[in-house]
């Protein structure tokens, strides 16, 4: 009786260990992960803005950074050069500035930001007035 208990007793406690190891890997693993995303070398600190006018090039800086100043899933920051989604940022800038026909925004490791900007022509302006509001549009 004695040997089986003993053998029983060394399963156990083998099986421990290993679930205890394995636990362990895991947690090292996903600590890894997240802490890369908290460092402060792979975040956005440079935004290099060509081919816009100068008069635009302050706002879009801005308007970029406060895109960038937020959280991802209320943790990680939406400044990580991994976890930055290009294109809902063009879309979220394209959106915001009409006045733009092409917006491309390129990663630059390990912490720049290349925003390419193409202007509409403006040909013109009309404004239309109705009733108490005017409306200008470039044309």
């Amino acid at each position: 009786m004695t040997v089986l208990h003993e053998t029983r007793h060394r399963r156990r406690k083998e099986k421990t260990y290993k679930l205890f190891w394995r636990a362990g890997f895991v947690a090292v693993i996903i600590l890894l992960c997240t802490g890369v995303f908290f460092i402060p070398q792979p975040r956005v600190h440079y935004i290099n803005i060509t081919g816009a006018k100068p008069a635009s090039v302050a706002s879009l800086e801005q308007a970029i950074r406060q895109y960038i100043s937020g959280r991802t899933l209320f943790v990680y920051p939406r400044d990580s050069m991994v976890l930055l989604r290009l294109p809902t940022l063009e879309h979220t800038i394209m959106t915001s500035y009409p006045q733009f026909s092409q917006l491309h925004v390129i990663r630059k490791f390990p912490s720049t930001l290349v925003v390419s900007v193409r202007e509409h022509e403006t040909a013109g302006i009309w404004c239309a007035s109705d009733s108490d509001v005017q409306s200008c549009f470039f044309v």
